[in-house]
């Protein structure tokens, strides 16, 4: 049986953690405050954009302890995205949603929202270079030009030097065949040269909506 008086107390010590980390996240910018940059022509109604997916689904949560991934259950997630492509950037909403009953609230509301923006840079080479700017931070990325495998470096906006991360990876794979969307979330910490992993979600959604 797995369960044990071990399992529970390192259990109970992920969710707090957890629950630090989002804590953190809601006091560093994820909060209701929407970031000037996105305060834009491109949100009103006559900016009309290429193509909008809408994708639904749901994250796993781990937390990283002893040099193993520890499932925290208590902090999965739903969450919807609506993605907007414009010609040269990308506006997307992300609204999450935990339901789980031993979820205490600690890390703020049950529902919480997210705003990102990319900007792609023109540029010769294959694949597409990319700014990123977020409630959770600012950075850089890459994808492919048939927008399929991506991926975006961030660094956590205003956190603490003690706080156990600093920053954000982020990998997708997208499958528009099968309208699908895998995508893993990981929180770490640069020390002395050496990525120190904190956190992860693995994050998979099903195309919803496409205009």
């Amino acid at each position: 049986m797995l369960p044990s008086v071990t399992y529970k107390k390192d259990r109970d010590m992920n969710n707090k953690l957890f629950s630090f980390f989002i804590i953190a996240l809601l006091i560093t910018g994820c909060g209701s405050s929407t970031p000037k940059l996105f305060v834009g022509k491109e949100l009103y109604a006559d900016m009309k954009p290429l193509s909008t997916y809408v994708w639904v689904g749901k994250g796993l949560a781990y937390s990283y302890n002893n040099g193993k991934w520890i499932r925290s259950e208590s902090n999965d997630y739903d969450f919807s995205v609506v993605q907007r492509r414009f010609k040269g950037h990308w506006h997307s909403v992300k609204n999450q949603l935990r339901h789980h009953p031993e979820y205490d609230k600690a890390a703020g509301p049950r529902k919480q929202t997210h705003i990102f923006r990319v900007d792609y840079e023109k540029d010769s080479s294959s694949d597409l270079h990319f700014k990123l700017d977020s409630t959770f931070g600012s950075g850089e990325g890459i994808i492919d030009r048939r927008f399929i495998y991506g991926q975006m470096i961030f660094q956590a906006k205003n956190v603490s030097i003690f706080a156990p991360y600093s920053h954000f990876r982020i990998n997708q794979s997208y499958d528009y065949k099968n309208g699908s969307l895998i995508e893993t979330v990981l929180l770490y910490k640069n020390v002395d040269g050496k990525e120190v992993p904190f956190v992860k979600i693995e994050e998979s959604a099903k195309l919803a909506v496409l205009n």
